[in-house]
């Protein structure tokens, strides 16, 4: 398993568990925090939607995000609008547009020729960390006053 630097090069991640540790879950907060910071620089422009949440329902996450952006999605011309969107976001049509291009999508994050796009499903640290990681994961967000239940963890 891989994962890349900020200069593209690829760095051989021993496990999941051991990526978390290291550098996942301070990443994971510093983005949250990020984030929040900006939303009362920019009232009613900033959205947080759950990876979770959009794998669970693409189509309502799309028609939540366009309502946000102050579109409807209504008669037949939306809805058959909608539905090619979300057929060109889906992880298949994304990965080949990849292919295409010959590089990921993030670009900036990827090395040539690779995707940081894994499988499109929600859940899988599951497989990947014991209790003493969640444990770890749990005492971080701690000392920023957060809790790992305060996350929809598919």
């Amino acid at each position: 398993m891989l994962r890349y630097d900020d200069g593209g090069e690829e760095r051989p991640i021993e496990d999941p568990a051991t990526f978390m540790r290291q550098k996942g879950i301070d990443s994971f907060i510093k983005h949250y925090f990020t984030f929040w910071a900006m939303r009362p620089q920019f009232p009613g422009q900033c959205m947080m939607i759950a990876y979770e949440d959009l794998v669970r329902d693409p189509e309502g996450k799309f028609t939540e995000m366009l309502d946000f952006l102050g579109y409807t999605v209504a008669g037949p011309e939306a809805a058959e609008a909608m539905q090619l969107a979300l057929k060109y976001a889906s992880m298949p049509a994304l990965k080949q547009f990849e292919e295409q291009l010959g590089r990921s999508l993030a670009n900036d994050r990827a090395a040539a020729g690779k995707s940081l796009m894994h499988g499109g499903e929600s859940g899988k640290w599951r497989r990947h960390l014991d209790d003493g990681d969640v444990a770890f994961a749990e005492e971080r967000l701690a000392r920023f006053g957060l809790k790992l239940s305060d996350f929809v963890l598919g």
